[in-house]
Formats: structure tokens, sequence, C-alpha cells
């Protein structure tokens, strides 16, 4: 899935502080995972996710995502969340994937998520339409 957003890059650095969180499923080695949260900018949706790096000989990263979440802090308004992980890779600029999703009046938690050879990734927590399925107000999630 292609999606352009107009948040800002955030710039994947070797400067970033590692939390303890939970094991990436399928890891033999020690993982060290720091949460990321937020909301959408009209605060009706919010996200979480546990997330960890790892700078390639090439450059690039590869990156791992657990416990995706979202949920929807407004009920009964039409409208739910969706959980996004927007990057860069060799080929294309912008690109992303759909971590998590619900409609109104729920949450979600998605599966965790690897992608290797990225560059400049964030993640954004938005509103989403339940009959459109269009988002909106999204909002850049946060080390915690």
């Amino acid at each position: 899935m292609r999606i352009r957003g107009a948040v800002a890059a955030f710039v994947l650095t070797a400067g970033l502080a590692a939390g303890a969180g939970p094991a990436h499923a399928g890891t033999t080695e020690a993982a060290a995972f720091t949460q990321f949260v937020g909301e959408s900018t009209n605060r009706a949706s919010s996200g979480s996710v546990w997330y960890e790096y790892r700078k390639r000989s090439d450059g690039w990263y590869d990156i791992s995502v657990d416990d995706p979440r979202s949920a929807d802090e407004w009920p009964h308004d039409g409208y739910g969340s969706i959980l996004m992980v927007i990057y860069d890779t060799p080929t294309s600029s912008g690109g992303g994937y759909v971590l998590a999703q619900n409609q109104d009046v729920g949450d979600d938690a998605g599966p965790g998520f690897t992608k290797s050879k990225v560059k400049n990734a964030y993640f954004q927590i938005c509103n989403r339409s339940d009959n459109l399925g269009t988002w909106y107000s999204c909002g850049r999630l946060h080390k915690k």
C-alpha cells in the first residue's frame, strides 16, 4: 500500500535511546525496543508501537515493530483509527504499511512487522472514516 502524508519524516539515527520492550518474535538475539505513542491531531484516535532498528552496512536500516495498537478515543462519531508506518526504500519514497486499524468504538492490536532496507521511518495515527475508508487529522507518534 502506498501512502503519502504531509508529516515530516522521522530520520532514523543511532542516537535514539532504546528502552525495554517485548522480545521480537522470531529472533534469537536480545532485542532492544523503544515505545512510541501518539494521538491524531484532534485527539480522536491514539496509537502505540514498540520499535527497533538496525543499521546495515549499506547505509540502510532494517526495522521491526511489535505490538502495534490503534484505538478510537471518541466513540459513536462514525470514525475509527488507522496506524501506519511510513518509510523510504531504495526504489520509492513515502511508501508505507498499515500496522493496525479499527472501526468506530473499537481498538486493534496488529501483528508484528519487519522491513529491510528502509530510511526515514516514522509512525502516524489518523482518524479513519468507517464509511469511506479515508483518513485525516494524522499525528506522528513520538518516543515515550
